[in-house]
């Protein structure tokens, strides 16, 4: 796939030389070098501080080529006119200029023997890596520190997940979503009489029940579920958000909603359960946040108390999406084949959800593949 310079919309080139590989526009001359290269030839203290610039500054106007992500907009580390550069803190590549790329400064190497490589033995070396799995746009340096904030080390502590190098615009919608959806939830849980109202009932679903494909979503049948949802959907909501604008990340939301229930009246027809609960707008954002960034990663913090130690893991999300769909295909096939009595509302409602999900991908990158 040719990616696009995130100034010009030119499709960009990959270039070599004896640092590394790198993308280059040939419209506008921006480049775009990604952290593990600059450390090849750019002094050490230059490359941290601009990193820890990428890591806390807020988002541009400009989306990565490379990622769904926005690029970040820092200043060039100790230029006296101000000069700005863009860094995608997901890929974590730096995008400058002709000029901007010929005032780094050099690194100074140690009085000792060095080997010098060649640029077809750098070009075999990054081949081999990449066949490995080790491209060079997915180097994440500093994966064992912690987050940049409190509160996802808060969270953390609770034993949540938190997202790596995850977007830093205010997620407006997706908290305005979340404390309605939680509301509602906490509501039901302390009237039980508003689940049955609300909820979906396959069996006496008519035409005259139509909003019930919608309304399921605002109670909930116990409180755990409520909290879990809420965090996965600030996690993956915010995302969405960041990548499709308000009113696409909500009409996204509310399909999986229309999806799970659809699934269910139709597959679930003569089930007198009670279906409640926004899991199946969640399952859709998070198929979406999957499918679009398959490689964004997100962080766990394991620690013990007697010894007290701690320290943070990073995992990919296929790794936690996966298992969960493939538990999902599982009940379905048990249905199919008669292997089980009866499969849980829930379970047709999150496939409803996932589907949903892949469906907004797919266009997607169906778009963003005729743009570029």
């Amino acid at each position: 796939m040719t990616h696009a310079c995130p100034i010009c919309n030119t499709p960009l080139q990959k270039s070599l030389d004896e640092h590394g590989s790198h993308l280059r526009c040939p419209g506008c001359g921006m480049r775009g070098v990604s952290i593990a290269v600059l450390r090849r030839f750019v002094d050490r203290g230059f490359v941290n501080q601009l990193w820890q610039q990428a890591r806390t500054a807020p988002s541009g106007t400009h989306s990565c080529p490379t990622c769904p992500g926005v690029l970040r907009r820092i200043l060039f580390p100790g230029d006296p006119q101000g000069k700005q550069l863009e860094v995608c803190a997901a890929c974590q590549v730096v995008w400058l200029s002709e000029s901007a790329f010929a005032q780094l400064p050099a690194k100074v190497e140690p009085q000792s023997s060095t080997l010098d490589l060649t640029a077809e033995q750098t070009m075999a070396i990054e081949a081999s890596m990449k066949r490995e799995g080790h491209d060079w746009v997915n180097a994440f340096p500093d994966r064992d520190r912690g987050p940049d904030t409190w509160w996802e080390t808060a969270l953390g502590m609770l034993g949540l997940l938190v997202e790596e190098n995850g977007e830093k615009s205010f997620p407006r919608a997706t908290i305005a979503l979340t404390l309605l959806l939680v509301l509602a939830a906490a509501f039901s849980l302390s009237h039980p009489a508003a689940v049955h109202g609300l909820g979906l009932i396959p069996a006496e679903w008519t035409l005259s029940h139509a909003l019930n494909l919608f309304s399921y979503a605002l109670p909930q049948h116990a409180w755990q579920f409520m909290v879990l949802g809420a965090y996965l959907l600030m996690l993956t909501g915010r995302f969405a958000e960041a990548k499709l604008g308000v009113l696409p990340m909500l009409t996204l939301f509310w399909s999986g909603i229309l999806m799970g229930a659809i699934a269910c009246v139709i597959f679930g027809r003569g089930s007198s359960e009670v279906l409640a609960g926004f899991s199946p707008g969640v399952l859709a954002l998070i198929v979406f946040y999957t499918l679009m960034h398959p490689g964004r990663r997100l962080r766990y913090l394991f620690f013990s108390l007697i010894p007290f130690r701690y320290r943070w893991y990073s995992i990919p999300i296929w790794m936690i999406v996966a298992p969960w769909i493939l538990w999902l295909l599982l009940m379905l096939l048990l249905q199919l084949f008669q292997l089980r009595q009866q499969v849980s509302l829930m379970v047709m409602a999150q496939t409803g959800g996932a589907i949903a999900g892949m469906l907004f991908a797919l266009i997607n990158k169906r778009r963003s593949a005729a743009v570029s």
